[in-house]
Protein backbone atom coordinates (compact mmCIF):
# COMPACT_ATOMS: atom_id res chain seq x y z
CA UNK A 1 0.00 0.00 0.00
CA UNK A 2 3.02 2.29 0.95
CA UNK A 3 4.13 1.60 -2.59
CA UNK A 4 1.25 2.81 -4.46
CA UNK A 5 1.03 5.55 -2.36
CA UNK A 6 4.61 6.80 -3.77
CA UNK A 7 3.94 6.07 -7.48
CA UNK A 8 0.81 8.17 -7.28
CA UNK A 9 3.20 10.62 -5.84
CA UNK A 10 5.56 10.09 -8.75
CA UNK A 11 3.10 11.13 -10.97
CA UNK A 12 1.34 13.83 -9.13
CA UNK A 13 3.91 15.84 -8.53
CA UNK A 14 5.08 16.50 -12.05
CA UNK A 15 1.58 16.97 -13.26
CA UNK A 16 0.97 19.56 -10.66
CA UNK A 17 3.98 21.42 -12.01
CA UNK A 18 2.86 20.86 -15.58
CA UNK A 19 -0.75 22.54 -14.72
CA UNK A 20 1.03 25.61 -12.63
CA UNK A 21 3.48 26.21 -15.89
CA UNK A 22 0.12 26.12 -18.19
CA UNK A 23 -1.34 28.14 -15.91
CA UNK A 24 1.28 30.72 -15.49
CA UNK A 25 1.83 30.62 -19.41
CA UNK A 26 -1.56 31.50 -19.49
CA UNK A 27 -2.43 34.44 -17.16
CA UNK A 28 0.64 36.31 -19.15
CA UNK A 29 -0.55 38.84 -21.66
CA UNK A 30 1.31 41.20 -24.29
CA UNK A 31 4.44 40.53 -26.35
CA UNK A 32 7.01 38.82 -24.77
CA UNK A 33 10.28 40.68 -23.85
CA UNK A 34 12.90 39.89 -26.12
CA UNK A 35 16.51 41.64 -24.90
CA UNK A 36 18.89 42.19 -27.66
CA UNK A 37 15.78 42.49 -30.56
CA UNK A 38 16.19 45.29 -32.48
CA UNK A 39 12.95 47.20 -33.99
CA UNK A 40 12.83 49.63 -36.43
CA UNK A 41 10.46 52.61 -36.58
CA UNK A 42 8.43 50.18 -38.96
CA UNK A 43 8.22 47.83 -36.30
CA UNK A 44 10.50 44.80 -38.29
CA UNK A 45 13.18 43.11 -37.13
CA UNK A 46 16.84 44.75 -38.50
CA UNK A 47 19.51 42.71 -37.63
CA UNK A 48 22.79 44.89 -36.51
CA UNK A 49 26.12 44.29 -35.27
CA UNK A 50 26.71 41.38 -32.91
CA UNK A 51 27.92 42.60 -29.47
CA UNK A 52 30.82 41.01 -27.52
CA UNK A 53 29.37 38.33 -24.68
Amino acid sequence: MRLRGVFIAFFLVPLAWGVITLLRAGAAHGVPDCPGLQLGEDGEDHPGPMRQG
